[in-house]
């Protein structure tokens, strides 16, 4: 049986975790289709190995008028259905109403690929306008689906229990986003899991012999130049450290339209020489800095964040990860014991926490092999994989038992 993975906007920059889980999928025996609303704009697009994908992916958008017409045609009670769906929208604005008129014909489109394709269960990375188009597809006679929230509810739009009703099982990013869920939009806890994204643990590996030396340390972060990722604080506890006498160097890989202020804030803080911003990063030049460093730092602060990948990624190649308190990063992170945890916009804290990494090797040995081992255990792609599918398995008769025993 094939299984559909939908991406929005595909591919993006943050895509590749979900790509893995879908690779992990197809080594388990299951044919994956990728589909996606529309093409990422063209800056938008990384890793070689997303574009080549996106060549075999179906774009639901612009929909395909005779797909349109002949799914809409052959369900005229499924059409009705859809439109109800429309109009009981409790939260949805007038204005937003119409505009998901244009998203039934995306979904027709979808249920009409599916059926033409064999597609019986798709899985959609996302909870926003995507997750109206697997509902309203399945309202006209087309695939079930399921979905996966990747951060709080409320950045996702509104009417989440429309959205979620008709699906067969909820994927949420972490424990708090599984407990939001549940509690504002009262789907039943078996069809609710809490499901980490995936590292391919094969790739992202701990170099084989890392340094270790008191009073430096190299420390990374990988993430979008996004004023909530940040930055700012962990630059700031870079000076607070250099002040204390040690030898830092901090290195920022990403972009985004938060750069300008990075760089004035390094040179404000006489940083040049010690912080460093080298761009978005294909995989194999991540895993090399990844490799290169000592520790891992994600000091968010936005909403939006849940189980952030990166810091999957960099406990991999066995780093201690130093995050904020934030989304999932409590069920990442075990404080004290593979990374340290510390409150949103402490840099203070952030800075004294660093300082006992850089002071302490055999601390840092230990959470270094602690968070290598989490990584592995947890965080592969191939246990997330296996996780979506048993959730599909229990609540859609789409696969067959033979899939059952793998």
């Amino acid at each position: 049986m094939k299984l559909g993975l939908m991406i929005t906007e595909f591919p993006g920059q943050t895509h590749v975790a979900m790509w893995r889980v879908g690779q992990a999928m197809r080594e388990l025996g299951v044919d994956v289709q990728f589909l996606s609303t529309r093409r990422a704009a063209a800056e938008a697009r990384c890793h070689d190995f997303l574009i080549e994908e996106a060549t075999r992916t179906h774009y639901i958008y612009p929909p395909n008028p005779v797909a349109v017409l002949v799914a809409m045609m052959g369900s005229p009670f499924g059409v009705w259905r859809s439109l109800k769906y429309i109009t009981g929208l409790e939260e949805s604005s007038f204005s937003n109403k119409l505009r998901y008129l244009l998203l039934l014909l995306c979904a027709a489109d979808l249920k009409h690929y599916c059926q033409h394709e064999g597609i019986q269960h798709v899985f959609i990375h996302s909870c926003a306008d995507a997750a109206h188009i697997g509902a309203m597809g399945f309202l006209l006679g087309g695939a079930t689906y399921s979905l996966r929230l990747g951060g709080a509810l409320g950045t996702y739009g509104h009417d989440h229990f429309s959205k979620m009703s008709h699906a067969a099982f909820i994927a949420a990013a972490a424990k708090p986003t599984r407990q939001q869920v549940l509690d504002e939009v009262s789907i039943p806890a078996e069809q609710v899991y809490s499901v980490w994204l995936g590292v391919d643990t094969q790739r992202f590996v701990p170099p084989p012999n890392r340094e270790f030396e008191v009073g430096k340390l190299r420390l990374i972060t990988v993430a979008r130049l996004n004023v909530g990722k940040g930055h700012r604080y962990a630059i700031a506890a870079v000076r607070r450290l250099l002040d204390q006498g040690l030898d830092i160097h901090y290195t920022l890989v990403g972009s985004g339209a938060y750069e300008s202020e990075l760089h004035q804030l390094i040179d404000k803080l006489g940083l040049g020489e010690k912080v460093v911003l080298i761009g978005a990063q294909g995989e194999s030049k991540v895993i090399e800095s990844l490799q290169s460093s000592d520790v891992f730092v994600l000091p968010s602060t936005s909403k939006g964040e849940a189980s952030p990948v990166a810091a999957l990624e960099a406990m991999s190649c066995g780093l201690p990860a130093v995050c904020s308190i934030i989304g999932g990063t409590p069920d990442i992170v075990t404080d004290g014991v593979n990374g340290f945890l510390v409150e949103q916009k402490d840099e203070k804290a952030l800075a004294e926490r660093l300082y006992q990494l850089a002071q302490d090797i055999d601390l840092r040995k230990r959470m270094s092999q602690s968070a290598r081992e989490r990584a592995v255990e947890s965080f592969d792609c191939r246990v997330s994989a296996q996780r979506i599918l048993d959730a599909i398995k229990t609540h859609c008769h789409c696969f067959d038992r033979r899939l059952h025993a793998q």
